[in-house]
């Protein structure tokens, strides 16, 4: 089931950029914890609801926020993801890239723990990976 949740992860960040909601969320466990990088100062995100709440605050701040990843790791059970977030600011138009280091945890097909590290070698240690 690995290549699944792989498969999973990559068609849930398709769905996010392309802005379809219910599709992202449809890939997520009701009771999901989601720890993007802005966690560390906001608090994490916990279910549906929560996921809604942080696609408003990025509503409110970005004209656009996309995601690109350049490499998806099978991991069994979790997922590694490593890319980046391309945003422009709303009212200020400035562009700005900030890396993304993902592990995302999966059960019965979907994703119930995503925590973006922000940080490649953070990222490796929580599997317990080296470079």
């Amino acid at each position: 089931m690995s290549q699944e949740n792989v498969d999973r992860f990559v068609e849930a960040t398709h769905a996010f950029n392309r802005g379809d909601v219910e599709a992202w969320l449809g890939l997520y466990d009701a009771e999901v914890v989601f720890e993007p990088q802005v966690a560390e100062m906001e608090g994490a995100y916990v279910g549906h609801d929560g996921i809604r709440a942080f696609i408003t605050n990025i509503g409110d701040l970005y004209e656009r926020f996309e995601v690109r990843l350049h490499d998806v790791r099978d991991l069994g059970e979790r997922v590694l993801a490593l890319g980046s977030a391309i945003s422009i600011g709303k009212g200020s138009g400035i562009e700005q890239e900030a890396p993304l280091a993902i592990v995302a945890s999966f059960r019965g097909g979907r994703i119930t723990h995503f925590m973006d590290y922000g940080d490649k070698v953070r990222a490796f240690d929580a599997v317990g990976l080296s470079e």
